[in-house]
């Protein structure tokens, strides 16, 4: 974790992937780490992204800073970011309770009980 950095939280992020609008957030952004969060069509599940002190060259960092607050997402920083969203969907559409109907069947009960 970058040491003195001051952490930016709660970025929306987004993506339409066919038919279905993907939503979610990045949770806590710092120049070499940052959770991305799911939002929509699934909630409550993240991913962490790190960057070893060895890379830490300011080209690699995730975030942009004005002395030590962070300010926003980088270029990489985003494509980082709507990559780990698109994981999170991937990984979690069959449990997403607004899948496209086509994709849903008619009747389940399953519950999401599955969170941080």
């Amino acid at each position: 974790m970058a040491t003195n950095h001051v952490a930016l939280r709660s970025i929306p992020i987004s993506l339409q992937v066919e038919d279905v609008n993907i939503r979610g957030e990045v949770v806590c952004l710092l120049p070499n780490e940052f959770v991305v969060e799911i939002t929509y069509p699934v909630g409550g599940r993240w991913l962490p992204l790190h960057l070893p002190h060895f890379a830490m060259a300011r080209q690699n960092w995730y975030a942009t800073v004005d002395g030590w607050q962070t300010t926003g997402l980088s270029q990489k920083g985003m494509r980082r970011a709507i990559d780990l969203l698109l994981d999170l969907y991937e990984m979690n559409k069959n449990d997403a309770p607004f899948a496209p109907l086509s994709s849903r069947p008619m009747h389940t009960t399953r519950s999401l009980a599955r969170t941080r």
